[in-house]
This record gives structure tokens, C-alpha cells and sequence, in this order.
């Protein structure tokens, strides 16, 4: 699955050097590039677009060995590098994507990257093909096959599986580490192959991108009842529309039983969208999510999936005194569980900038800690707050990303 809080464009990097380049390098800049994308329309009183460009790239399926669906990741490397003074480092993290293979240079030269189940990436834009074949070849690549003009090239070392497709402009890896019923050299070929495209074969991510497309970053995965981040959903989707003062962060959620209150309910314990607008159509087989957050806040370009993760949450007794005079409210830790402090966020509104306050916006945790940055019985956290304040202590579970609210407290004239 995708983990929380990482960077799409140093995973991506990742996935693609693999056990070429052993480490990622320096940063360069680069000129933004636009793919086209179709005019939005409107159905059922939601804003849709077509089905993006890319997915021409997303084989079905079937064509992976999956039974179902899976996860993508789809963004524009060039274009967030664009926005790299305005975005946190969190989001871009420009320092890690050269790549190291010869030809092929830093990420953010590319107009598009795409990873596919966590185990298959490929980038699109200009490389010098050359050079990238007689990289792979020096390393004891040998090419496989040609399929539409993607040469395949694979050891022929049992050992090492890893496969990858070279072509005017594209670059495709498929690493061990992915999750699929066909071998490496059959799944670049799949994504070659002129066959069933994964909106086609599974018509509620269809649906899904058509809800949430286009951004600079695109996520979409099918769901099983274990994972679906909101009740029902079959299917779902996030994209981030980058602005120079403000982006626009959207989730749709598709599926027969999926309802308002319960995207709602989600949106309200979500950092991204706890003041989205939510949209219906009147059937009720899609709710969309929709917030507009300031660019420098954006935090990530990834999606928070939820997983199947069942680790309880922890237990804990919590006490918040507010006092009017200083504008705090101080939330104190009076016995259960233990928490590490990087897990635990507070988050809400009514945030103020009061003098002496540990902390006076939604964030991690800052307030006292015990012994390896834990927090524990008699720990303190001073938050700055208006009198209309309504502040939630959330938990994020470290191997999933599950979030739980341990505590909420509201101000008195919230």
C-alpha cells in the first residue's frame, strides 16, 4: 500500500533506479510541461472531466495477474518542480530525484510519472535513449523483446528480476518488490500493449478519475470492504490542482452505498479536507470532497489510504483546561497508553497566535514529551486558541494509515 506522509516523486525514483543507481543524487531545475487535458463538464450536477492521457498507459487488471483492481499514482514532476519555493519540502523533496542512470536524468525534467501497485513505474519525457539502453546494457541487461516500439530488457540472472522498457520518452521499470501474477518482463509489456486499459476493465476507477482528474497529482485505487477509506466506496480517488496562492484538493468516492454523511464524517477527521464541501448526485453512486488549502500547507502529494491495518488505538485518559486570560486550552496526558509523539497531530480550528503557547496551528504534536519522544502521564501541550475554538487529538497509526481521534474538547462559545 502507499504509505502516508511519503513523497511520490522520491518513491517513484526509487521504484525506477532500483538496483541500478544505488542512491539518488542532486537537485536541478527544470521548465514545466503540460499534458492536454479534456474540458470539464457536468453530470449529475458534479464537475467531470475526460479520462486522462495517461491511463492509456494503466493496463487492466487481468493483464497484471490482479484480480480486481490496483493502485496508481500519476503526477507531473516538471510542473510541481514549478511550484518547488511555494510547496513544502514535504511535498516536493526536489533534493532526492536524480535518478543516477545514465540518459535519463533528474525526475523533474518529466512531464509525467506514473506508479503502478506500488512496484511499477515509468516516466514520461525527454531522455536520451542511447544512453539510457548502453546504461542497462553495461549493467548485464539484455533486451528481451520490442512491444509498440518499447524495447524490454531484463538479467538473464533468475536472481534478479527487475524489468524495464526504454522508448523515445518513456522509461518503465517493474521491480520484485510489486504485488503481481505476472513476471516483470510481462508486466512492461502490458503496459506496451495496445489491450484493455484499466478504467475500461474496472468501470468505477473510470468513474472515479472522471470525478477527481485533472491535477498535477492523481491517485486512484479500486477498494475491497477492508480498505475502503469510506464505507461502501468500491472505488476512490484524490488530486491536488496546484495555484501559486491556493490548490485545490478533491476526493470521490464511488460505489451504490456510498453516502454524504458518511464522506461527511471522513472529511471531518481528514487534515486535507476537514472544511471540504461535499456533492451528491442524486442517484447516490459517487460523493465527492472538495477543499481549497493554502499551497505552502499542502504537506504531500499523496493519498491517505486507508488499509486493513486492526491494531487497536491507544488508550488513553486526557484532561483540557482552557483558560480565557492567556487564550490556551492545555490538553494533559493523565494516564493509559504511551504515544509517540510523531504519531499524534492536533488538529481543528479556532487556532490563535497567543504568547507562551506550545503550539498555535493544527501540526504534530509539540508539547512536552518524556523519555524517547514519548508522551505520556503528565504530559502537556499548551494550544493557542480563540474562545470558539473545537480541537481534536488525532492518532496516526505508524503502519497504516488509519487515523483514530483520541480526544476532542470545543471552546465556549464554539
Amino acid at each position: 500500500m502507499l504509505r502516508r506522509r511519503r513523497n511520490v516523486l522520491r518513491v517513484v525514483g526509487g521504484v525506477l533506479a532500483g538496483s541500478l543507481a544505488g542512491c539518488l543524487g542532486s537537485e536541478s531545475e527544470s521548465t514545466p510541461t503540460n499534458e492536454p487535458s479534456e474540458t470539464p463538464g457536468s453530470t449529475d450536477g458534479l464537475q467531470r472531466s475526460g479520462i486522462p492521457e495517461w491511463t492509456s498507459w494503466a493496463p487492466s487488471p487481468a493483464a497484471l495477474g490482479l484480480d480486481g483492481g490496483y493502485e496508481v499514482v500519476s503526477f507531473e514532476p516538471a510542473e510541481v518542480a514549478s511550484y518547488s519555493e511555494i510547496l513544502p519540502s514535504s511535498a516536493t523533496n526536489l533534493s532526492t530525484t536524480d535518478l543516477g542512470i545514465d540518459g535519463l536524468g533528474p525526475i523533474t525534467d518529466q512531464r509525467r510519472g506514473i506508479l503502478l501497485s506500488d512496484g511499477i513505474a515509468a516516466l514520461f519525457g525527454p531522455h536520451e535513449t542511447d544512453n539510457v539502453r548502453a546504461y542497462l546494457t553495461d549493467w548485464g541487461l539484455e533486451r528481451q523483446r520490442t512491444v509498440n516500439g518499447v524495447e524490454i530488457y531484463a538479467f538473464e540472472s533468475q536472481d534478479l528480476q527487475d524489468a524495464f522498457g526504454v522508448a523515445s520518452d518513456v522509461f518503465i521499470r517493474a521491480g520484485t518488490r510489486s504485488k503481481l501474477g505476472v513476471d516483470t518482463v510481462e508486466a512492461v509489456a502490458a503496459m506496451a500493449r495496445d489491450d484493455e486499459r484499466l478504467p475500461a476493465a474496472v468501470p468505477d476507477i473510470g468513474t472515479v478519475l472522471a470525478l477527481v482528474a485533472p491535477g498535477e497529482s492523481v491517485a486512484v485505487r479500486s477498494n475491497t470492504p477492508d480498505i475502503a477509506s469510506v464505507d461502501g466506496a468500491s472505488a476512490e480517488g484524490y488530486s491536488w490542482r496546484l495555484g501559486t496562492d491556493r490548490t485545490t484538493v478533491s476526493a470521490a468516492f464511488v460505489g451504490d452505498a456510498v453516502g454524504a454523511d458518511a464522506v461527511r464524517s471522513w472529511a471531518s477527521e481528514s487534515e486535507r479536507f476537514d472544511s471540504a464541501s461535499v456533492a451528491a448526485p442524486a442517484d447516490g453512486s459517487a460523493v465527492t470532497a472538495t477543499a481549497s488549502v493554502q499551497t505552502g500547507d499542502v504537506g504531500s502529494l499523496d493519498p491517505n489510504w486507508a488499509t486493513e491495518s486492526t491494531e487497536p488505538a491507544p488508550q488513553v485518559q486526557w484532561r483540557a483546561t482552557y483558560d480565557a486570560d492567556a487564550g490556551h486550552v492545555t490538553i494533559e496526558h493523565r494516564g493509559g497508553d504511551n504515544i509517540d509523539a510523531s504519531d499524534l497531530y492536533v488538529r481543528g480550528s479556532g487556532f490563535a497566535d497567543a504568547g507562551g503557547a506550545d503550539q498555535t496551528a493544527a501540526g504534530p504534536w509539540q508539547g512536552e514529551t518524556s523519555d524517547n519522544d514519548g508522551i505520556g502521564a503528565g504530559n502537556t501541550v499548551a494550544v493557542g486558541v480563540t474562545s470558539s475554538y473545537d480541537i481534536r487529538l488525532v492518532y496516526e497509526f505508524p503502519d497504516s494509515d488509519r487515523t483514530a481521534t483520541l480526544f476532542s474538547d470545543r471552546g465556549p462559545d464554539a
